[in-house]
């Protein structure tokens, strides 16, 4: 049964996401989502009460082909944060 709960969330994963930091010490999630390379960003138009979604999610599939290296220079990744409340920024 284990075996069989382990495969059915395989199935179901979509991508993976990392915690990082942006040169203005912006914090925000990098990866990919179904082979696209994307980041999600905390939304600072949010107002309390709007409609307005809390976080924004942006394609980066450009930035592949422009290599790993200017990308990795501009962003840095935040090991150890706490996660304890599921939300990283």
């Amino acid at each position: 049964m284990s075996d069989n709960k382990n495969k059915n969330w395989k199935e179901r994963e979509l991508g993976a996401l990392w915690l990082k930091e942006s040169p203005n010490g912006a914090k925000f999630l990098s990866g990919t989502i179904n082979g696209k390379r994307v980041s999600v960003w905390k939304n600072k138009f949010y107002e309390e009460g709007s409609s307005l979604p809390y976080y924004r999610i942006y394609d980066d599939s450009q930035f592949e082909k422009e290599g790993q290296k200017e990308s990795s220079s501009k962003e840095t990744s935040s090991p150890q944060k706490d996660l304890s409340d599921g939300i990283p920024f």
